[in-house]
């Protein structure tokens, strides 16, 4: 959920923000079909219901030091041409931008 869900936030920021609720609820749904033909049970399919399953578990999530770790891993992923490298930057800064506080 959190994956697709971040996909979402790029899109609607980036590329279409007014792409409407009905839209947002039918990707959700088809991105659950996906998850349930992989296993995964109970999976929230419209944007209400993610939006409630994030904030509900929000207060269990932290900052570690495995996720420093990570995050500083992912900062410095080398590209194969240098020409690639402000394009990598900003994406990643991109990325942590969509990061809720």
């Amino acid at each position: 959920m959190a994956e697709v869900s971040s996909f979402l936030r790029a899109y609607l920021r980036f590329k279409d923000p007014a792409f409407s609720l009905a839209d947002q609820d039918r990707y959700f749904d088809e991105t659950a079909t996906i998850a349930r033909m992989l296993g995964a049970r109970n999976i929230p399919a419209t944007r209400a219901a993610i939006d409630a399953y994030l904030e509900a578990i929000r207060p269990q999530l932290q900052a570690s030091d495995r996720t420093r770790e990570v995050l500083n891993v992912l900062k410095h992923v080398p590209t194969p041409y240098a020409v690639m490298k402000p394009a990598s930057r900003m994406l990643f800064s991109a990325g942590v931008d969509l990061l809720p506080d």
